[in-house]
């Protein structure tokens, strides 16, 4: 995962050697299994056309610079987890008896009797807790089987004619 910083450099933190002013963006890279925490900062910090140095800790704070930053990495999102387990479900919803039926990969099968033959399907992890919500849409009211505590809950957003779009849950 890339995080974009933007370092702004003016005669009272010009980089050594450096007489330019300027708008330099900084790369900050951290990969997916990267922890949350405190880590320090070293930036290489790239100007309009392509220039770049390297500022670590030491240089950052005396040019005025945060030299930590607090990490909090997202969760990985798995679409269609119904399980929590981190691998995505295979899962059918049949109209005729108005169930999802659901092969979990670490509880097994399993069917739950939810919505209309005719709502727009929109599972997700509504109440982010891990785990794929299931959701239908139906005439412009979204009902939500949240699997944190199995309540169902409903709201109304949109139209019966739009196109519904559930979004990832990134925490």
């Amino acid at each position: 995962m890339n995080m974009g910083m933007v370092v702004r450099i003016t005669s009272a933190n010009r980089i050594s050697g450096d007489d330019k002013d300027g708008i330099y963006r900084a790369v900050l890279t951290f990969t997916q299994n990267t922890p949350s925490g405190i880590y320090n900062v070293y930036v290489t910090a790239y100007d309009a056309i392509g220039n770049n140095k390297f500022l670590g800790p030491t240089e950052l704070i005396a040019r005025g610079f945060p030299s930590q930053l607090r990490v909090n990495m997202p969760a990985r999102i798995i679409p269609f987890d119904f399980d929590g387990d981190g691998k995505a479900d295979i899962s059918v919803f049949r109209p005729s008896n108005r169930t999802w039926y659901f092969q979990q990969s670490a509880n097994g099968f399993t069917g739950f009797q939810f919505g209309d033959p005719t709502d727009k399907l929109v599972p997700a992890d509504f109440d982010g807790d891990g785990k794929t919500d299931i959701a239908v849409y139906r005439d412009g009211t979204w009902y939500i089987v949240q699997s944190s505590n199995g309540s169902i809950s409903y709201q109304q957003f949109g139209l019966s004619s739009d196109i519904p779009v559930a979004s990832a849950n990134v925490q």
